[in-house]
């Protein structure tokens, strides 16, 4: 397949790149705030607009005055060599705040790129903001394009342009399917772990179609701030893809990247660190966790990635209890491999069983994002749970599997001191996993038996790492006919037309 035309988005700090890549992705991908450098990490976004395909890319603030040895400083170095690899470059200017000097450098540095060039003069929300856009005439630019990310204005003749100067290429259309980015049924964003989460934009239904089995499978790295996350997507994608610092924190958009890995398309997932809503800082934090909770709602397993170093923590354990609950798979990554000794490891690995009793049986797999051992092993493993999270098991078999567990250990009387009979059970639903039994009595099974049956179909169901849900329903019994109409000697009365 060709590749498509790479866009990338550059410009000074706080110009609304972000909110005009937001508009031209037609969702919200990145993180968009007041405070200037929010964007660290490229973020990127897969588009088919007006038939041709575009990989859009928004980039980190270009700012001459940034010390060098930062963060910061090395998201710049990012953004020049993403400019050099870009098939055209949108440059993004504030017209809120005028020509400064900083945007000299920045036309200059793209235009000794050489790529095609298409330079956007934002924040131009109304009719009388038009002269604004004069001032930036003195850079030499032949073509200035005024736009408003924040109200929408000039986004189609920017599709205009790059439809005429870039040569992107053509997509077949698609019918049916699920619609790409499409919200699943169980994808209402939780708050145990944020109460901000990441919505849809308007617009978004114009997103190709993918068909279920064409569509990659995907799963996010979720964990706490600094637990190796971003030095795993590294390994997996074979370079510097998220900026990785000794900082909690680094991460703040969610990061994805598509590769294909024993004849499987996979698409990964890095998001930014979670902890508990009271340490949260401030709210570009809040917003990032809230992004890497929606990006769970996309994904079909959650890889836990958990520091070594320091072990199973609470906040672990709620990130495992909300995969659990949003009915996606599970596979615990215990990471920082190479700082851990055997016995060390072998301990680690006996606490997570422990504390996740819940979920067993899991896959665990013990991995380095340093020097990547265990990252093969973690993509098998991630990839075997999203399949089996789609298995479906026939009728016959679940019924005598449900009978055998009955035989063994029957469930305990209800309180009226009646026993509880299963009638019939069948599978009625995947991806997660969901069966419904037919109940004998009104009353629900107790949890604790309902536990045991659940672990030992998922056992033999060979669910493993995955959530399965049980429905009771209680059989409902036809009501009895009416007895006939009888006169006083008994004899049974005519119901029916009269005959004349």
């Amino acid at each position: 397949m060709t590749e498509p035309a790479l866009i990338v988005l550059v410009g000074r700090p706080n110009v609304g790149k972000s909110t005009l890549f937001n508009r031209l992705a037609r969702r919200r991908k990145a993180i968009v705030h007041d405070r200037p450098g929010v964007t660290r990490d490229d973020v990127r976004v897969s588009v088919v607009r007006r038939g041709r395909a575009y990989e859009l890319i928004d980039t980190g603030g270009l700012d001459e005055q940034t010390p060098d040895a930062t963060i910061e400083a090395r998201v710049q170095l990012r953004t020049r060599a993403l400019v050099g690899e870009a098939t055209a470059v949108l440059v993004v200017l504030d017209g809120n705040s005028g020509l400064t000097p900083a945007d000299k450098v920045l036309v200059e540095l793209v235009r000794k790129s050489g790529r095609p060039v298409l330079h956007l003069v934002n924040k131009i929300d109304h009719t009388g903001h038009q002269n604004r856009v004069h001032e930036f005439a003195k850079l030499g630019i032949e073509t200035l394009q005024p736009v408003s990310a924040a109200h929408g204005t000039g986004i189609e003749e920017i599709w205009d342009w790059l439809g005429e100067h870039v040569d992107a290429p053509i997509v077949a259309a698609r019918t049916g399917g699920t619609r790409r980015g499409a919200r699943r049924k169980d994808d209402e964003d939780e708050t145990e772990i944020s109460d901000e989460a990441e919505t849809v934009a308007e617009g978004e239904t114009e997103a190709p179609a993918v068909e279920e089995e064409d569509r990659p499978v995907a799963f996010v790295l979720l964990g706490r701030p600094n637990a190796g996350k971003s030095s795993l997507l590294n390994r997996i994608c074979g370079k510097e893809r998220a900026l990785v610092d000794a900082v909690p924190g680094t991460t703040r958009d969610a990061l994805d990247i598509e590769i294909e890995h024993r004849g499987q398309r996979l698409r990964i997932v890095d998001t930014a660190g979670m902890r508990r809503p009271s340490r949260v800082i401030d709210d570009v934090e809040s917003l990032a966790v809230g992004g890497a909770v929606s990006a769970l709602g996309r994904a079909d397993v959650a890889v836990l990635v958990i520091d070594g170093t320091s072990g199973l923590m609470d906040q672990d354990l709620r990130i495992a209890q909300l995969v659990w609950r949003r009915g996606r798979g599970l596979v615990v990554a215990l990471n920082k491999l190479d700082l851990l000794s055997e016995k060390e490891r072998a301990k680690q690995l006996e606490v997570i069983e422990e504390r996740l009793p819940e979920c067993r049986p899991l896959r665990i797999v013990a991995t380095s994002g340093q020097t990547g051992a265990g990252v093969g092993a973690l993509l098998k493993a991630a990839t075997e749970v999203a399949l089996v999270r789609r298995r479906r098991i026939s009728t016959p078999e679940l019924n005598r599997w449900i009978s055998e567990v009955v035989e063994r250990r029957p469930p305990p009387l209800t309180a009226r001191k009646r026993p509880t009979r299963i009638l019939y059970s069948t599978q009625t639903g995947t991806a997660p996993p969901e069966i419904t039994v037919f109940l004998s009595q009104a009353e629900e099974l107790p949890q604790a038996w309902l536990r045991h049956l659940i672990l030992t179909l998922r056992v033999r169901a060979g669910w493993v790492g995955v959530p399965l849900k049980i429905t009771e329903r209680t059989r409902l019994r036809p009501p009895r006919p009416e007895a006939p109409a009888r006169d006083r000697a008994g004899e049974r009365l005519k119901t029916g037309p009269s005959r004349h």
